[in-house]
């Protein structure tokens, strides 16, 4: 399993643009917290999904200052969470965010009323998109 993400991988993993990245890491709306020999930046998971939040947010029109106090709760929740957080839902209804282990059930009426992100869904697309390499090799093993 991948942990540490380049920006040319966090580009193509959460579909926004280098200069996107850039300027949320410049602005320190969200900034890499794997910083090596001063210049080489590489972003966690938690960072990972954070970026992949943002940008479905912005996308479903949610103003920038709104989307900052959602981070902010975001950033305050994920060392709270006990499980991992591949394990995770977030739901989000304006400014309140909730962390869920599990599968959530609502009525319908309800669950309209939340923004719901499985992390599950983004730890598959980075596993699709990054195979382990012991996995490949058991693969390439296989097929000989």
């Amino acid at each position: 399993m991948k942990s540490l993400f380049s920006p040319k991988d966090v580009v193509s993993v959460v579909g926004i643009s280098y200069r996107q990245l850039q300027y949320w890491d410049k602005t320190s709306f969200i900034k890499p917290s794997a910083i090596h020999m001063g210049k080489y930046r590489n972003y966690t998971f938690q960072e990972l999904v954070q970026l992949k939040l943002a940008k479905i947010l912005r996308e479903s029109n949610v103003s920038i200052q709104k989307l900052r106090k959602v981070l902010e709760s975001v950033k305050d929740l994920l060392p709270k969470v006990g499980c991992p957080l591949a394990e995770c839902a977030f739901l989000i209804d304006g400014e309140k965010v909730l962390i869920f282990n599990g599968d959530v059930v609502m009525d319908p009426e309800t669950s309209k009323q939340f923004f719901r992100f499985e992390v599950r869904a983004l730890r598959e697309e980075v596993d699709r998109i990054f195979p382990d390499k012991d996995s490949v090799q058991l693969v390439r093993s296989a097929v000989s």
